[in-house]
């Protein structure tokens, strides 16, 4: 592209951080990543939630969290799907306070949760408390009530 003299843009750099996530080129990933913002193209919410999904499919939670920061930093609001992913990733990993903690967290953004992510709870429910459930399904009628 740069060679025929065109320039990339958010966009480019979004389809091409999934697909290094997918070939799991993170130094490559990581290059892109620092490219597109010496360009000066802000990420935007599709851009961490990108790098959010791909680091979470690789359990590297602690890049996860230094991105989900970075990107409140820059007045992005997180997504469901921002929220979904890292929830999930914690979930998965029997980290399921973290995923509470987000599950709480997500009421002061606004962001209204959906069902799936009651369901990533429940079926990881044999990992965690009772008390958990009944605390998630607390919140999520909070939720509900507005």
């Amino acid at each position: 592209m740069l060679s025929e003299g065109i320039e990339p843009t958010h966009h480019t750099y979004n389809i091409m951080l999934w697909g290094l996530f997918l070939s799991l080129r993170l130094d490559t990933t990581n290059r892109f990543y620092e490219d597109m913002k010496a360009r000066g193209i802000a990420p935007d919410a599709v851009t961490y939630n990108t790098l959010i999904n791909g680091y979470t499919r690789l359990k590297r939670m602690k890049e996860v969290e230094k991105l989900f920061i970075e990107m409140k930093a820059k007045n992005l609001a997180p997504t469901v799907i921002s929220y979904t992913t890292m929830i999930k990733g914690y979930v998965a990993m029997e980290q399921v306070d973290d995923g509470l903690r987000l599950f709480e967290e997500m009421k002061s953004f606004a962001v209204t949760p959906g069902i799936n992510i009651i369901w990533m709870f429940l079926v990881g429910s044999g990992i965690w408390k009772d008390e958990a459930i009944v605390k998630l399904l607390s919140i999520y009628r909070d939720y509900m009530r507005g």
